[in-house]
């Protein structure tokens, strides 16, 4: 439950997005609704199905300071998005960060840059190295190394299977929908 109540928590008091909750409201809320919500967080990082509300964002001019405001061009645009959406993301960066300091990987752009205060960790971290040399046959549990041929004139892909004579076509039904193709901010 802590991982959903620190989001919360940590946010501004922002306008509400297309879905019209605010934060205000997610911060009041029951213990058993905000165990209802942490559920379908959940539930849609497992099926990975966005509702498509979240993908929608009010557009509102906002005045530049000092500016004339009778002039279209003195005003700069700010989209605001879902809370919940937005909670989500936070809830998906605390567990990113978490993989990060367990397992110390970082990047050396991120160490020179000094990106690794941004992040809040806690933990000295030193950059991932060698990741460009690494193959398939290095990895633990995944060096399974199949024989695989594409056509380029038909671009049918066939593989060797093992015990098998020939080759076997592979095929794949094209996909009818693409969860989290065109809306995943994680920030």
């Amino acid at each position: 439950m802590e991982e959903l109540k620190n989001p919360v928590n940590k946010s501004n008091e922002s306008a509400a997005g297309p879905g019209g909750v605010y934060y205000q409201f997610l911060r009041h809320l029951l213990e058993s609704c905000l165990h209802t919500l942490l559920k379908l967080f959940n539930n849609i990082w497992t099926t990975r199905d966005i509702p498509p509300s979240w993908g929608e964002a009010l557009v509102v001019p906002i005045p530049k300071p000092g500016k004339d405001p009778s002039d279209p061009s003195n005003y700069r645009p700010i989209a605001l998005t879902s809370c919940l959406c937005k909670t989500l993301e936070r809830m998906v960066n605390d567990r990113m960060v978490h993989v990060l300091e367990s397992r110390n990987l970082l990047s050396k752009v991120a160490v020179k840059t000094g990106k690794l205060e941004t992040y809040g960790l806690t933990k000295k971290f030193y950059p991932v190295q060698n990741c460009r040399n690494v193959q398939k046959k290095d990895m633990v549990h995944n060096d399974f190394c199949p024989d695989i041929d594409v056509d380029s004139q038909s671009y049918q892909v066939t593989v060797k299977v093992e015990g098998k004579e020939n080759r076997v076509l592979l095929t794949c039904p094209p996909a009818d929908r693409l969860s989290l193709a065109q809306r995943y901010f994680l920030f």
